[in-house]
């Protein structure tokens, strides 16, 4: 998990990034705030609850579920192109039960994890630090390198 760990309201055990986790918190807030669900369901008892999100909203909406799941046991979530290093391990496999994730093509936000983070910047600061070069000209050259490689 990238950032720090926060545990997910209403989870036990489970935590996940700490900025996700505020995120749909405060969405929940305005929800339960305003009786949205609840006006909802009296109106449509029959319907079920399905939250779902795309990037950062996707892994908004798996917070979400994971908070609303006990309220809604019949809750699904669609997440598509989560963010990566979003939720803790043990998280990651009890969303295995309610969110089904999906990642389209070459979409690399969704794959990425605190390690490959590190080695990138490192990576990037080391050629930076051995290179007199300009920066800016170097900077444009790796943007349309990855470009390339991810067929952008």
């Amino acid at each position: 998990m990238v950032c720090e760990p926060q545990q997910i309201p209403g989870c036990p055990g489970l935590t996940a990034h700490r900025g996700m986790v505020l995120s749909a918190s405060n969405i929940l807030a305005i929800l339960e705030k305003d009786g949205v669900l609840e006006r909802a369901f009296s109106l449509y008892p029959e319907f079920q609850l399905l939250v779902l999100g795309h990037s950062l909203g996707a892994g908004t909406a798996t917070l979400l579920g994971f908070m609303l799941r006990p309220h809604y046991p019949s809750l699904r979530c669609f997440a598509y192109g989560p963010p990566g290093g979003l939720l803790s391990e043990e998280a990651a496999e009890e969303s295995k039960k309610f969110v089904v994730s999906t990642v389209v093509n070459k979409e690399f936000a969704t794959r990425l994890s605190i390690n490959s983070i590190v080695q990138l910047r490192d990576s990037v600061l080391a050629a930076i630090q051995g290179n007199h070069r300009s920066k800016v000209r170097e900077f444009f050259k790796t943007c349309s390198t990855l470009k390339y490689i991810l067929g952008y």
